[in-house]
């Protein structure tokens, strides 16, 4: 390090500012770095201005002490280099891209009551170049179920999870379910009457929870760090983006939670309710624009599940 040095992140590193600290993100590792704002600070005017220029702009020895220290921690913590041409280093270009329609989506569906028709939907979705599917069945049927992972089968759907209510002789029957179907990531069977060990599938669990017990619940305090989510976060509210959510009676939600519907799959295509209802407004919701989360430090990794509103451009946390 010499007083002629600039300093810059490595380019899978990323400083964030929050209210009271800031965090640096390691989008490569996965890990975060938390930091006072003011080292953020001192990263980003290393960029363009030396080490002895900046050092002379302090106006006093305390703070002087201060940035020296910061020198060194970010010497041994190795998060950057010190090298004297930063403009061949820039950073890393935010930029999102996913050439599919539709990445996810939520279908709930009573096996008994059949208030749509589950394959029908799930075709629409392969058309709307959906990749990932999370299938939530109540009053389970094996039979109706296989018929539909058979329709699937050969879609562009590239992964699938699913979720089922408990019935008599389904621990049977679920390993030839598994292994038959490729595209099952995982299942996992709700209100089951007993403790099952599926130890030699890790994909297959059995628990006696109810989905009311919030066996899915996400409780605000996880948090996906990688480049990917890092960049839609950017531009997107990731936990929204480019998702469908379809309860069991056929309505078109946000999230199942939610009560707002956009309309029902029984009157309408899946496109045409995308295309002539304000349903896509939450994807843009970026947490820069989330008046509750543009604060937090970890809101470019944080998994956000609020139902929002939206006042004059500007999100905030709906908490009725």
């Amino acid at each position: 390090m010499k007083e002629s040095d600039f300093y810059v992140l490595y380019s899978h590193n990323v400083a964030v500012k929050g209210k009271d600290k800031g965090a640096i993100y390691n989008l490569h590792k996965g890990k975060l770095t938390f930091v006072p704002n003011t080292l953020v600070d001192v990263v980003d005017a290393l960029r363009t201005t030396c080490i002895a220029e900046l050092r002379s702009d302090i106006a006093t020895d305390d703070d002087r002490k201060i940035f020296d220290d910061y020198l060194i921690f970010l010497e041994k913590h190795r998060l950057g280099m010190f090298i004297e041409n930063p403009e061949q280093f820039p950073p890393m270009e935010k930029i999102w891209k996913n050439p599919y329609e539709i990445i996810s989506a939520i279908t709930e569906f009573d096996c008994f009551h059949q208030h749509y028709d589950l394959t029908e939907v799930l075709m629409q979705l392969d058309q709307l170049t959906c990749n990932f599917l999370e299938i939530r069945l109540y009053n389970t049927d094996l039979d109706y179920m296989k018929k539909v992972l058979k329709a699937i089968y050969y879609s562009g759907i590239r992964s699938i999870n699913l979720v089922l209510e408990y019935m008599d002789g389904l621990e049977r029957e679920i390993t030839e379910i598994y292994t038959r179907n490729p595209k099952l990531e995982c299942i996992l069977v709700f209100k089951s009457q007993r403790e099952i060990d599926f130890s030699e599938i890790d994909s297959i669990k059995f628990t006696s929870l109810t989905l009311e017990d919030e066996v899915l619940h996400i409780d605000g305090d996880e948090y996906i760090i990688n480049t990917k989510y890092f960049m839609e976060a950017q531009h997107h509210h990731p936990y929204f983006n480019r998702k469908v959510v379809i309860d069991r009676f056929g309505n078109l939600k946000n999230d199942l939670s939610f009560r707002k519907i956009f309309g029902n799959v029984n009157g309408s295509e899946i496109a045409k309710l995308l295309a002539e209802t304000d349903y896509k407004d939450l994807w843009t919701a970026r947490p820069d624009n989330v008046i509750d989360y543009q604060n937090d430090p970890l809101r470019y990794c944080r998994i956000y599940t609020d139902n929002l509103k939206k006042v004059n451009g500007v999100y905030t946390v709906d908490k009725d």
